[in-house]
């Protein structure tokens, strides 16, 4: 509340002292009062907005409520905050005749676009220096990495929250009933409604953005396994031998199905001595 009622004060300070402004020249630059009232707004909501998901997404305590995940907790109250400031957004744009939610919209979409791309940054052997969503008027800030955390951002630090409770180690995934369920237990920890708090509290963005995120993890791990695959068979005749044994028959089976235009009719029983 604290929060929403300081962004909707500061947007109203000041807009009062430019509503009443003209065009004016300042030497050889033309200053627009409506533009510069635009600016202000967005700059005011970034810092709100950036503060808020920083804040709340943080995962190193423990949940006030024992039956609830500390993440859900999180999204919830996350949400709550998220809703506030939008609707203070809808409020502002009647009384400043200005388009609020195309505003809210963007700088959203730009404030989630800045921490994935830094987020996916930390996987790259070559950095990205400068990003096309940071904007020197209306900056994004980009808040301290926290102590022994690999997430360079929010979204990093939720994305690995929400692999941590989705552990096949200890969690099992029902496909029927599209939920995750805690093995010893079998307390439901995940299900639909989940997916729902994401989008109220990161938005659409942020469900693509965690997206990207988990496939650059993905890429990250196969590469992992490759290296070390790879000095394994360098290392041992066995591996070498048994991997050219399982290439001839992979590509004699393929000739054979190429020419006789089938499909195998069993892969497992196939392949499964290989495997």
């Amino acid at each position: 509340r604290f929060k929403i009622a300081e962004l909707t004060y500061n947007i109203s300070v000041f807009s009062d002292g430019v509503m009443d402004m003209e065009k004016t020249l300042v030497g050889v630059i033309e200053l627009d009062p409506k533009q510069l009232l635009e600016d202000g707004i967005r700059k005011e909501l970034v810092k709100h907005l950036a503060g808020a998901l920083n804040e709340e997404l943080q995962f190193n305590e423990k949940p006030k409520n024992s039956k609830e995940l500390l993440v859900v907790e999180k999204l919830n109250r996350l949400s709550k905050i998220i809703n506030g400031l939008k609707m203070t957004f809808e409020y502002v744009q009647d009384y400043l005749n200005i388009n609020g939610l195309l505003i809210w919209k963007e700088e959203m979409m730009r404030i989630i676009n800045y921490n994935v791309e830094q987020e996916c940054n930390s996987f790259k052997k070559k950095k990205l220096q400068f990003s096309r969503f940071q904007n020197d008027s209306i900056p994004i800030p980009l808040f301290p990495q926290m102590p022994n955390d690999p997430s360079v951002t929010f979204i990093g630090r939720l994305a690995r929250e929400i692999l941590k409770i989705t552990d096949p180690k200890t969690v099992i995934y029902v496909d029927l009933l599209t939920s995750w369920y805690d093995i010893k237990t079998h307390q439901e920890l995940v299900d639909q409604k989940f997916t729902n708090k994401l989008i109220t509290s990161i938005d659409v963005h942020g469900i693509i953005g965690l997206d990207k995120i988990y496939s650059y993890m993905i890429s990250d791990d196969l590469e992992a396994i490759h290296k070390s695959l790879l000095r394994q068979t360098i290392k041992e005749k066995q591996w070498i031998e048994y991997l050219q044994k399982f290439k001839i028959d992979l590509e004699s089976r393929r000739l054979l199905n190429a020419r006789e235009r089938t499909k195998y009719e069993n892969p497992y029983k196939t392949f499964n001595n290989y495997i």
